[in-house]
């Protein structure tokens, strides 16, 4: 009995890890009814038994400047500042990869615009390198704390 209680629970966190992993592959390939689907069936996007190393989905869909993924994702709970096992977080990586529609979005729902990466980059300091005025403007709004826009 004692047997087949460990192989349940361990036969439950796979199934937990092959839906986790099905998430994180929906989200960076921009499949919105999938990822969706797989929220709706319980799919948790925050945890699972490789984190804090693996790509959240969040991260995943940032990385793949799938704007519409994100936005579902946050809005079911995505954690905005969840960080990998090198610091990143959706928001570093959507501002070091140029998606700069979704680096704005993940700032307007608090990511943190200092937060730096294992490269020492934040979402500000990457606004900084592309020389873009009005793009170093908004990331500051968000820097000194008041996020009224």
């Amino acid at each position: 009995m004692i047997n087949r209680s460990a192989k349940e629970t361990v036969a439950g966190m796979n199934t937990s890890f092959e839906d986790f992993k099905a998430l994180q592959e929906a989200a960076r390939g921009g499949r919105l009814d999938q990822v969706r689907e797989l929220l709706d069936r319980g799919g948790d996007q925050n945890t699972h038994p490789g984190m804090p190393k693996e790509l959240s989905p969040l991260m995943k869909a940032a990385n793949q400047d799938h704007l519409e993924v994100v936005q579902l994702l946050v809005e079911r709970g995505a954690n905005i500042h969840f960080t990998d096992g090198d610091g990143f977080t959706a928001l570093t990586i959507a501002a070091g990869s140029g998606h700069w529609e979704i680096a704005k979005f993940i700032a307007e729902q608090g990511g943190d615009v200092l937060h730096k990466d294992a490269r020492g980059f934040s979402a500000l300091s990457a606004a900084e390198r592309t020389g873009d005025a009005s793009l170093v403007a908004f990331f500051q709004q968000f820097s000194s704390g008041s996020q009224d826009a």
